[in-house]
C-alpha cells in the first residue's frame, strides 16, 4: 500500500528489464540529432538551356533597342551611343525620335532677321556644326524644351558648335528676346523668322522643330517635337556631329 492508501500496481518483470535499454536508446538518439549539422536545401541549378536563355534575356534588356536592331542587321557587335559614328544608331533614348538622314540635304534658301532687322542666312556659319531650333514663346512644348537646349549650349562652349534659336513669335524680335532671357538663354544666337517664311521653307508647320547642320551647312538630321537635349544621348549626338567631316 502507498501512503495514500492505494495499492501499488505490480510492474511485470519483462517490462522492468526493458527500461534500461529504452533509456539508453533515447540518450543515443538525442546525441545523434544534436550532433547533425543543419542543412538548407538549395534550389537545383537550371539546365544549360535554361541558363543560356536567362543570359540572353539579361543581355537583351541592357542593350538599347536601336543599337540592338543595328547589330542584328549588320551582324557586327552593337555600338553604344557614346561611341557610335554618325548613323541612325545614335537615335536612342532621349534621341529616339531623331531622324538622321542617309545623305546630307541642302538647306532651302531663306533669311531670318537679327535685333536690328538685318537679314542672315545660315550658310554664314559654314565651318561650324549647328543646332537650329525653331520655337516660339507662345508654344508650351518649346518652353519646356528650351532650358535643355540652353544647358546643352553650356555643355559645349568653344567646340566648333553653335545653337541658333529661330523665333516664330508674331510680336517680333524684342518680344522673343525678352522671353528667351527669362529662360536664361540670352547667350544663344537669336534670329526672328518674320512671317514664318523659314518654317514653311523647311516644310514644317508645328513647333518645336530642330535641325542639325554639318560644317558644310547641310541638314544631316531633324527632330520634330520637344526632346531632352541635355541628356547623355543628346551629348553623344552632338559629339558625333562635331566630329563629322
Amino acid at each position: 500500500m502507498t501512503d495514500e492508501g492505494k495499492p501499488d500496481l505490480p510492474i511485470p518483470a519483462a517490462a522492468r528489464r526493458l527500461v534500461p535499454f529504452l533509456l539508453l536508446a533515447a540518450a543515443f538518439a538525442a546525441i545523434y540529432f544534436v550532433a547533425q549539422p543543419q542543412q538548407v536545401q538549395q534550389p537545383s541549378p537550371p539546365s544549360s538551356k535554361a541558363g543560356q536563355e536567362t543570359r540572353r534575356e539579361a543581355g537583351r534588356a541592357e542593350t538599347p533597342p536601336a543599337t540592338r536592331e543595328a547589330s542584328h542587321e549588320t551582324g557586327r557587335p552593337a555600338t553604344s551611343p557614346a561611341d557610335a559614328t554618325w548613323s541612325q544608331a545614335l537615335a536612342t533614348g532621349a534621341m529616339s525620335r531623331l531622324k538622321i538622314h542617309d545623305q546630307p540635304r541642302p538647306l532651302p534658301a531663306f533669311t531670318v532677321l537679327d535685333r536690328n532687322g538685318k537679314p542672315h542666312r545660315l550658310d554664314e556659319w559654314k565651318g561650324r556644326a549647328l543646332l537650329v531650333n525653331f520655337w516660339a514663346s507662345w508654344c508650351p512644348p518649346c518652353l519646356r524644351e528650351m532650358p535643355e537646349i540652353i544647358a546643352l549650349e553650356r555643355a559645349f562652349p568653344g567646340k566648333d558648335f553653335d545653337i541658333i534659336a529661330i523665333s516664330e513669335d508674331y510680336k517680333g524680335y524684342d518680344w522673343a528676346a525678352q522671353a528667351l532671357k527669362t529662360l536664361g538663354g540670352q547667350n544663344l544666337v537669336l534670329l526672328w523668322d518674320k512671317g514664318n517664311e523659314a518654317l514653311r521653307k523647311i516644310g514644317e508647320r508645328g513647333l518645336p522643330v530642330t535641325l542639325l547642320l554639318d560644317r558644310q551647312g547641310r541638314e544631316v538630321a531633324r527632330l520634330v517635337g520637344p526632346a531632352d537635349w541635355n541628356s547623355p544621348e543628346a551629348h553623344a549626338v552632338i559629339r558625333a556631329l562635331i566630329a563629322k567631316k
